[in-house]
């Protein structure tokens, strides 16, 4: 399909569709959408501000705009610049080898990222949800996949001044120019704690530290404890699959102490009942895991009478009271 043009050099291309150019062999950037380009058994995602070759196989995964040039022309007429260009494109070259040895390469597509706290420009791996293999879901709301563990990259983290966060909160965290000035001053001291930076994402390591960073800034700026309620239980599930059943208690409790504040906070008049009845059900379950059968009793019962109940988590919520009274006769048989 040829493209549909824009400009005198820019070419926009629909979804799922192979770019094919006419005339001469062009350089080509992309500056809008996401591109899957093929070079012989490597496939790699690229975003926006990747070179390529216009006799590349390249295919748009979503709606995209290309410039598209002739190098040689460029390099009469402006050779510095078309230097640069060619020692970038000789560098993806080199990197589309590498990029393809990364686990689960084929799931994951860049992302370029500016900071919100420093202003720093960096690419984000994503995961493609649609590729995601549902295994099953726990009680405590953690989904397990098939294929990959979303929570090894679901943590931005700028590697300049290693302001992290959820990818999905990472923008909006750093809304107010006071909150930016706490996050700034905060960058000397977690440069200091982690002098080599952070490794690849892709590592339980990684996820486990990427997820410390992210509640060291949610923390600095007072977020919602919702939100660093949500970060503990992430980092109780990954302590678990280290096998380290003390910090995972331990971040159980953290998190279920935030999502009470949360419950009985100012924070839950801006809760959706939806969210809200989530909430219950989250508190009941962590209250039964740190052996409160009272509390978790309390708010299990309530969201079973929210008229938004889910019907798997209130199965959960069934079997967890029954267990509980089970564990209760138990004890009074022992006494």
């Amino acid at each position: 399909m040829q493209p549909k043009e824009s400009g005198k050099l820019i070419y926009a291309f629909p979804p799922y569709h192979k770019l094919v150019f006419s005339g001469d062999k062009k350089v080509c950037v992309l500056i809008e959408g996401l591109v899957k380009i093929k070079k012989s058994d490597q496939e790699v995602t690229a975003g926006p501000g990747s070179f390529f070759y216009s006799t590349s196989d390249v295919r748009t995964l979503k709606e995209s705009r290309v410039l598209a040039f002739d190098l040689e022309k460029l390099k009469r007429e402006q050779p510095e610049l078309a230097s640069k260009i060619q020692s970038e494109l000789e560098k993806n070259k080199k990197e589309t080898g590498k990029a393809a040895t990364k686990p689960h390469s084929e799931l994951m597509y860049e992302k370029a990222v500016n900071c919100p706290v420093c202003g720093s420009r960096f690419q984000a791996l994503n995961i493609f949800d649609y590729k995601l293999r549902f295994s099953k879901q726990d009680p405590d709301l953690r989904q397990h996949y098939e294929n990959v563990e979303p929570m090894y990259y679901d943590i931005w983290t700028c590697p300049d001044c290693l302001y992290a966060n959820l990818k999905k909160d990472f923008l909006s965290t750093a809304d107010s120019e006071a909150k930016k000035h706490i996050l700034q001053s905060g960058a000397e001291k977690r440069r200091q704690e982690n002098p080599d930076g952070l490794k690849e994402p892709g590592s339980i390591e990684y996820a486990i530290r990427s997820h410390q960073l992210a509640l060291s800034c949610l923390e600095a700026v007072e977020a919602e404890p919702m939100k660093i309620g949500n970060i503990w239980l992430r980092l109780a599930w990954l302590y678990s699959d280290r096998g380290e059943k003390e910090e995972a208690n331990r971040a159980r409790e953290q998190a279920l102490q935030f999502f009470m504040d949360a419950y009985t906070g100012k924070s839950s008049l801006h809760l959706k009942p939806g969210q809200m009845e989530q909430l219950c059900y989250i508190i009941g379950i962590l209250s039964w895991y740190t052996g409160n059968n009272k509390n978790a009793m309390d708010f299990l019962l309530k969201y079973l009478h929210s008229p938004g109940k889910k019907p798997r988590l209130a199965e959960f919520a069934q079997d967890c009271l029954q267990e509980i009274k089970k564990a209760g006769k138990n004890q009074a048989g022992d006494d």
